[in-house]
């Protein structure tokens, strides 16, 4: 059996994330810090190490060369689409705003069902390499992918009837920013009916003060709950079609190196992560952003209109948070022969904005960018700072950390890999060094950093050679 070292070391950090981060649900804990620590390890040790192969158990050589890897990667996506189920078994009992509980058991046994289509997959996948002139069918490839993103979009479906108005203000805010915007009204001037300092708040246990005008997001999140809204939708139909479109384009990017086994694991893995449905009730769109670079890092590794495309999408996901200034950088220097086109796609990206930034900049940026830079450590997420806190009793200064994650994020885009979708690895490696060492590192963020990092293990995979 042969391993290839670099995909594997990142599978390794993505297990890890995963399994250290789910008893928390990514918030701080021991194990949250000991799991966030050694994905951060194995992440910066895969961009500095040459790539090599491993060769284990070399008695009864197998197929291929990454064989090693593949059954890793079966071996991961059971163990956690397995622990998803039970994650989802457990999850409605608190931390939640479950008006319809009557619906659980659905739920329960749609995560039961991404279990038992993981080890279909498994099974469909491990054939070749147990059979040497055998080639992975591509028709089952595509309606066990068709399953798999059915399943997902069932029981995502289902969490907005469980729960049709979360106590959360990202929501509030998505919901009233696309009806203002509808009616003509600029978002980042207009008030949003908070959901906190109400009955239903105190309900559930959420003491936080009302705030109308809450610190808030670029514009591109509720330009795309705009049609939803128009048809009126739940806002949040826009993070499921985005979960949906990154599920498949994981596929499409393993499907380009002849890959579909690799693809459709870390297709049915992602869409299956534990918790992940607890990601489309709280309204974190993460889901979209990983939707767009999916897409994005697929379509760059095509030529003439469809790349051009391709970095279109991806300066529209860079300008969707905050947070997508440092992850523009590894960006920017792998993909530094194709300027043109980055740049291009950021001109674009720009005129998303521009009409919001027009009509009050004073607004736009005291949303988006002051009121953020303006809170305090968020002690109960998962930081650095929160680890000196609660260790070592340490008040670290956030500028302290932003230094840290500079000099790390700068290190980090210097090794971006240049080919294609491999360069997610630095991308999501970016976004990882950022939320640790900044104020705030929640559940969404550590979301986005997991799709990216498989994105990058399959874009790191060579084409498949054939069988002759």
């Amino acid at each position: 059996m042969i391993v290839r070292l670099r995909p594997t070391l990142v599978l390794a950090a993505v297990a890890t994330l995963v399994l250290c981060l789910r008893p928390s649900m990514g918030f701080f804990s021991d194990l949250a810090v000991a799991g966030a620590a050694v994905s951060l390890a194995l992440s910066l040790i895969v961009l500095f190490i040459r790539d090599r192969d491993w060769c284990i158990f070399q008695r009864g050589k197998m197929n291929g060369v990454t064989d090693g890897t593949l059954f890793c990667l079966v071996l991961a996506t059971c163990v956690i689409t397995l622990l998803a189920a039970f994650s989802t078994q457990l999850s409605y009992d608190d931390h939640t705003y479950g008006d319809h509980p009557e619906y659980k058991p659905i739920l329960v046994a749609l995560a039961a069902i991404g279990c038992l289509l993981a080890v279909a997959i498994s099974i469909v996948c491990l054939l070749p390499l147990f059979f040497r002139r055998l080639e992975f069918p591509t028709w089952p490839a595509y309606a066990l992918l068709a399953l798999v993103v059915l399943s997902a979009l069932v029981s995502r479906s289902l969490v907005l009837r469980i729960s049709p108005d979360p106590v959360i203000d990202v929501y509030a805010w998505l919901r009233d920013a696309s009806n203002h915007a509808l009616h003509g009204r600029n978002p980042y001037t207009q008030p949003i009916d908070s959901p906190y300092g109400t009955e239903r708040a105190l309900e559930y246990g959420v003491p936080d003060p009302a705030d109308r005008h809450p610190p808030a997001y670029p514009p591109l999140p509720f330009l795309l709950c705009m049609p939803f809204r128009a048809m009126n939708l739940d806002i949040r139909w826009a993070n499921i079609v985005g979960d949906l479109v990154a599920g498949i384009a994981l596929f499409c990017i393993g499907a380009r190196r002849g890959r579909w086994d690799y693809g459709l694991l870390c297709s049915c893995l992602f869409l299956n992560l534990p918790r992940s449905v607890w990601i489309i009730e709280q309204a974190w769109y993460e889901p979209m952003l990983a939707g767009l670079f999916g897409l994005g890092f697929w379509l760059i590794e095509y030529e003439a209109r469809r790349r051009w495309l391709g970095f279109v999408v991806l300066a529209l996901a860079l300008t969707a948070k905050q947070f997508g200034l440092p992850l523009l950088l590894p960006l920017a220097w792998s993909q530094r022969r194709r300027w043109r086109m980055l740049l291009a796609g950021l001109i674009v990206a720009g005129l998303v904005m521009l009409p919001w930034i027009v009509r009050s900049p004073h607004d736009f940026f005291d949303v988006i960018l002051w009121k953020h830079l303006q809170r305090d450590p968020q002690l109960h997420s998962l930081t650095f700072a929160s680890a000196c806190h609660e260790f070592f009793h340490w008040n670290v200064p956030k500028e302290c950390g932003w230094i840290i994650a500079t000099a790390l994020i700068l290190l980090v885009s210097w090794r971006t890999p240049r080919n294609g979708a491999a360069a997610a690895l630095g991308v999501g490696t970016a976004l990882f060094v950022f939320c640790i060492f900044h104020t705030q590192g929640f559940p969404n963020y550590f979301y986005l950093c997991d799709y990216l990092w498989l994105v990058g293990m399959v874009g790191w995979l060579p084409e498949k050679p054939k069988i002759v």
